[in-house]
């Protein structure tokens, strides 16, 4: 079967981790990534305001497989997810994450 996912498929579609004191480990989807920040799908789980997380998510490009980290505080939880901002995220990163960012 050929693989048919669009580049607008990919936009902001990661399966990520992410590390939140209160709970420990907890899996989430994020929908839309921008250069500082990102929204997740955390199903039923709702994060504390500004509380600290760590984001730990795999991305391949091609047969290139790498792993990040980046540090993040909640700025808010809505009905369309979760937002993540930023706290500390290096130029590897950010430049691994250019195919999914979105563009507004």
């Amino acid at each position: 079967m050929l693989n048919t996912t669009t580049t607008a498929e990919k936009i902001g579609k990661i399966s990520l981790v992410l590390s939140y004191a209160p709970l420990g480990l907890v899996r989430a989807l994020s929908t839309r990534i921008w250069h500082d920040s990102m929204l997740v799908d955390t199903g039923c789980i709702t994060l504390c305001d500004n509380c600290e997380v760590g984001i730990v998510l795999s991305l391949q490009d091609g047969e290139q497989h790498s792993t990040h980290r980046i540090r993040a505080r909640v700025a808010g939880n809505g009905a369309d997810g979760v937002r993540l901002a930023f706290q500390d995220c290096d130029h590897a990163t950010l430049k691994a994450l250019m195919p999914y960012l979105s563009t507004h």
